[in-house]
């Protein structure tokens, strides 16, 4: 058994409780456990958790009142108490623990005193209706018993006593007057009676003493009582008879005659607490469960009830409310139609700008009868415009749950198709830049043109509005001829960037077969240069990554490489190549090197060459670290060897600490993932400030492989220095004209009586640092060494370019244009990276739109941009807008001539040939060359060929030529497929028109079978389709018509068809290359 007691704070049966009532002398507490009719009752007492309490959980005598301990023996000897202790203390059969000291004082519960016993009851007499004598007398005589009443009974073995009852009944004394008797030969009645309210007796008690029966019958109220008693004289009858005439019948529960089982029928006459008592404690028990019941029904109704009551003040409450706010909106209804204009102007003119836009536009629109045909103002069409383009869902979302007075989308499409989604150069881009630089000054004119290539996955489509295939090669007037026919993957993107304000301006998009090549290349920037000098900015600089085809382009125009390693000849042999490479380069001189080519615009301007900063330190940090083969190379610089075993020892010594004295140098930063090699802000942690003073802090304290990074040190630092000189983009940073006083208290570039803030202005010298570098570079080139320790020969050119530009740019726009100072993070690709950002997040997961996603979306930030107001002007994105609108569309007039070069087409062919009736004439001609027609899904689609015709030509309107498009009864056996994919309501061809498509599929499958898809494919089928005659469609007056529009939309949607189909079979042609190269990879090369 277990020793310890479980209640909580309890400590009997501890050892340190058992040692201290050792030594106090003091017995240990009697433990208990629960038996098992009781454990359910110590569970709802003890204070602990239930599973905590079973059979074999002990509880001290603590826990106990003292009348539940037995603790001593008794023994009765006749009148002699004798008690003895008991070696082991136990409880009784009610035992409960009640007492719990240690835990809050609802936990312990009193159990009640044992009350003492009633030694007299005294009952006052319960209060009876008054009988006169003379009643009595008239009641006794009159009462007759029936002898049908009386029972019969079982033997008596002893009759003395009840044959002499019988004969001697008048000697036994009643209780009082209204007792009576009645005796014959088989017993003896004794009946009380009582007079009730309405005069009329009744018998309350009766007690039958039968002569054969052991026992008296006695009844009250008609409930039968079993009283055992034995009578041997008249005295113990009528004693008997008292005590009878004592008892009050129990009413029952006096609830709709209801009574208890258990009812004795009878109540004895005692007081409790001064009240008598009425009725059996059975009856008592149901009494009260009853008036529970109902009570509970009661309360439940009451609060039903009071629950309506709520309800219905709530909805009085809310009519009157209701009313109330009517009344108020009509005030407010009239009140605004007695507002004037004027009024409704004044209050207006309160409000910001745009917000008065908006509460004109929703005023217009209330005053609308129909939602057709609304008008709005320039300013509200701009606005709207700039939402649309930011975001189309939201626009449609406002747009259908009416926010505001929107326009349609179609509304918007109109004026945004004044920008057509085309490459090339749009005359329309440049006409509303002009318009935007006549508000401008003529210091925020000048600029750098950005372009750069992005990757796009070769996809056709074909064209409506232009009735040709897009998707080709497009670079112009210069595009070669033998790239015309092949599916552009690449896009050229041409942008000018200010060097003052935040704007930027895609100007022009090409698209080509891989990279555009150089001269291609120069011409096309030669072009967007000049018809930007057109439109009233100035180019000063071309900005460009380190493409190769980039420096081709510099060679072009004129750029040569100094720093380009002339490797000797094989005819020299090994030996003289190997002397050759420790001889020093070819010294460059203190005449640098032209890095500029003459305007081709304005005499005496230049257009300087730039490289893409932040691309030539990602090209630096790759020819440190390991490339694809894990391979590392040292790099001989001037100041010494630069080893990428000290970056490794580095994040060695920091990885493990807890507090890192570089922490952002990660593993990534040494051994980049493909996704990260081109990573800007990698890069340039790579070089930074961070990294040098942690390799000088842990050479000093002494780690392994660090001891000779002075030379690492001093080159981390110069390019951290060039770094903040080439991203500057605060005039902090900026490149001046010489070295400046610190900052007066009027200037703008300092807080006045900063002296923190003197002292970076003065530390953060651009120009001395690039002018530096440039030293740096020319000694770098000069120094003697192999080629294979230097850094690559193109990335010198290009950071050499770079820094000569910049310097070159700074001084023409601080000597003659007015420049205070010159921000370099003007001159890098950040504005043209961040553009194909957005066209990549546009176009949702795919991270290479198809040529079509591209040149949509291009449009889209084009139109943003350039409806923008110029910061600070007087012009409004109003008028730029209409600006917009009123250009000439060049493109449109040619579309409109290929859309009247087509109509005159399709006339001449239907006016050329003869009808022919039937089809079977076109197979001795057609050369379909395994290529078959499945004529019954031909004939399928020509049903809805006749669907589309009914929605959009005269046969809307006109029955007849309905009629001729379709055959409901036609019973040809090509037909199955449409009876079976119809379920009621797919039309069947008619003859005519399946004629006519099946001549038309027969050029178009002869047409792609013997040339491949090109951009004037429509042509070529249309050409071919003149061959054959056709039959008019419809009736006499619409059959021409009818017969155009169904040649139409037939040509069109095949040639939709054809551009799906060459895109899937290239799309799973490049899933074969992919696979194919993934089998090469695994591929391993085992030697002979």
């Amino acid at each position: 058994m277990p020793d310890r007691c479980i209640v909580f704070g309890c400590k009997t049966g501890y050892d340190s409780e058992l040692r201290k009532n050792r030594e106090d002398g003091v017995e240990n507490p009697s433990l208990f456990t629960p038996k098992k009719e009781q454990l359910e009752h110590w569970r709802k007492k003890i204070p602990v958790p239930p599973e905590k309490v079973h059979l074999k959980s002990p509880v001290c005598e603590v826990h106990f009142e003292k009348q539940f301990i037995i603790d001593k023996h008794t023994i009765n000897i006749g009148n002699v108490v004798i008690e003895e202790k008991r070696k082991k203390k136990a409880l009784t059969p009610d035992a409960v623990p009640t007492i719990f000291p240690n835990c809050p004082k609802y936990c312990s519960v009193k159990v009640p005193k044992k009350r003492k016993s009633v030694s007299k009851q005294v009952q006052s007499p319960s209060k009876r209706r008054r009988v006169s004598r003379s009643t009595e007398k008239t009641l006794a005589e009159n009462v007759t018993v029936e002898p049908e009443e009386l029972n019969t009974a079982s033997t008596y073995p002893d009759t003395c006593f009840l044959a002499a009852l019988h004969k001697d009944t008048q000697k036994i004394r009643l209780p009082n007057s209204m007792w009576a008797y009645v005796s014959n030969d088989n017993s003896t009645i004794f009946i009380g009676l009582t007079l009730q309210n309405s005069n009329e007796v009744e018998i309350e008690k009766r007690v039958e003493f039968p002569n054969l029966t052991q026992h008296p019958l006695v009844s009250i109220n008609k409930v039968k009582i079993n009283i055992e008693r034995e009578f041997n004289s008249s005295e113990a009858v009528a004693s008997f008879l008292k005590e009878i005439n004592d008892l009050e019948s129990c009413p029952g529960c006096d609830i709709d005659d209801a009574r208890s089982a258990k009812c004795v029928g009878y109540v004895k006459k005692t007081l409790v607490l001064g009240k008598p008592v009425i009725r059996c404690k059975f009856c008592s028990i149901k009494r009260h469960a009853l008036q529970k019941q109902q009570s509970r029904c009661t309360n439940k109704v009451d609060k039903y009830r009071m629950k309506i009551k709520s309800v219905n003040n709530k909805k009085r409450y809310l009519s009157k409310k209701v009313q109330r706010l009517e009344d108020k909106v009509e005030a407010c209804m009239k009140k605004l139609n007695d507002l004037k204009e004027s009024q409704v102007k004044e209050i207006l003119d309160k409000l910001p700008s745009r917000q008065q836009e908006a509460v004109q536009a929703c005023i217009s629109a209330a005053k609308a009868k129909k939602p057709n045909g609304r008008r709005y103002t320039q300013q509200w069409i701009y606005e709207c415009t700039l939402l649309r383009i930011k975001s189309c869902s939201l626009y449609r979302k406002m747009l259908r749950d009416q926010t505001l007075a929107l326009p349609s989308l179609r509304t918007l499409q109109r004026y945004l198709k004044k920008m057509k989604p085309a490459y090339g150069f749009i005359p329309a881009t440049f006409e509303l830049l002009s318009k935007k630089g006549e508000e401008m000054q003529e210091d925020e004119k000048h600029g750098c043109l950005l372009f750069d290539e992005m990757s796009l996955t070769s996809a056709l489509s074909f064209n409506k509005s232009s009735l040709k295939v897009d998707g080709f090669v497009n670079l112009g007037d210069y595009t070669p001829s033998e790239m015309k026919e092949k599916p552009g993957d690449h896009a050229l993107v041409f942008m000018y960037k200010p060097f003052k304000g935040h704007w930027f301006q895609t100007v022009a998009a090409f698209l080509s077969k891989g990279a555009v090549d150089g001269p291609i290349l120069s011409k096309l920037s030669l072009e967007a240069t000049a018809l930007i000098e057109q439109a009233g900015f100035k180019v000063d600089m071309w900005v460009c990554d380190g493409a190769p085809w980039n420096r081709v382009m510099w060679t072009e125009m004129g750029i040569k490489n100094p720093f380009a390693y002339k490797r000797p000849s094989r005819a020299k042999g090994k030996q003289k190549q190997k002397e050759s490479e420790n001889t020093a380069f070819e010294t460059l001189g203190n005449q640098r090197e032209p890095v500029g080519l003459p305007h081709p615009c304005v005499a005496g301007r230049k257009i300087y060459m730039c490289s893409d900063f932040p691309h030539l330190i990602k090209r630096l940090k790759s020819r440190i670290c390991p490339n694809e083969k894990g391979a590392t190379r040292d790099l001989k610089t001037p100041d010494g060897m630069v080893k990428f075993s000290h970056w490794q020892a580095l994040l060695e010594a920091d990885s493990d600490k807890a507090i890192q004295v570089c922490h952002k140098l990660s593993k990534d930063h040494l051994y980049p993932h493909n996704y990260q090699t081109m990573n800007v802000g990698m890069a340039f942690s790579f070089f930074s400030k961070d990294v040098a003073d942690a390799m000088e802090h842990y050479r000093d304290e002494g780690v392994k492989g660090l001891a000779d990074c002075g030379s690492t040190v001093a080159f981390i630092r110069k390019i951290n220095d060039l770094v903040d000189a080439m991203n500057a983009n605060t005039p902090w940073g900026s490149i001046r004209k010489e070295t400046p006083c610190p900052p007066t208290a009027n200037s703008t570039d300092a807080t006045p009586g900063s002296s923190s803030n003197q002292t970076k202005y003065l530390t953060k010298n651009a120009r001395e640092i690039i002018e530096n570098f440039i030293s740096y570079l020319i000694r770098w080139h000069e120094m003697p060494g192999k080629v294979a320790e230097k850094i690559p020969s193109q990335t010198h050119y290009g950071l050499y370019v770079t820094l000569c530009s910049a310097i070159e740019v700074s001084n023409y726009l601080i000597d003659e244009i007015g420049f205070e100072y010159v921000m370099t993070r003007r001159m890098n690709q950040d504005s043209l990276e961040n553009f194909f950002g957005g066209v990549r997040q546009a176009c949702g997961c795919n991270t290479h739109p198809d040529p079509v996603q591209f040149i949509q979306i291009y449009r889209l930030l084009s139109v943003a941009s350039l409806v923008k107001p110029p910061r600070g002007s007087n012009i409004t994105g109003a008028e730029m807008l209409q600006s917009l609108l009123s250009t000439h569309d060049v493109m449109s007039d040619k579309e409109k001539e290929r859309h009247i070069q087509f109509e005159s087409e399709l006339d001449s062919l239907l006016d050329e040939g003869e009808t022919i009736g039937a089809v079977d004439d076109l197979l001795e001609d057609s050369l379909t060359e395994g290529k078959t027609i499945d004529e019954k899904a031909l004939r399928f689609f020509c049903g809805y060929v006749a669907r589309k015709a009914r929605r959009a030509t005269i046969a809307k309107t006109c029955e007849e030529c309905f009629e001729g498009l379709q055959d409901p009864h036609s019973t040809h056996q090509d037909n199955s497929l449409i009876d079976r994919k119809s379920h009621g309501g797919l039309l069947k061809p008619s003859e005519p028109l399946y004629n006519v498509i099946y001549k038309l599929e027969t050029v178009i499958i002869n047409t792609l079978l013997h040339c491949e898809l090109h951009e004037d494919i429509l042509e070529r089928v249309v050409t071919n389709a003149q061959k054959y005659s056709y039959c008019e469609i419809g009736c006499e007056t619409h059959n021409r018509e009818l017969t155009k529009a169904v040649i139409r939309f037939y040509l069109t949607t095949r040639m939709i068809f054809a551009c799906k189909q060459f895109n899937k079979k290239k799309n799973e042609n490049a899933d074969k290359r992919k696979k194919m190269k993934a089998l090469v990879k695994q591929l391993h090369v085992i030697p002979s």
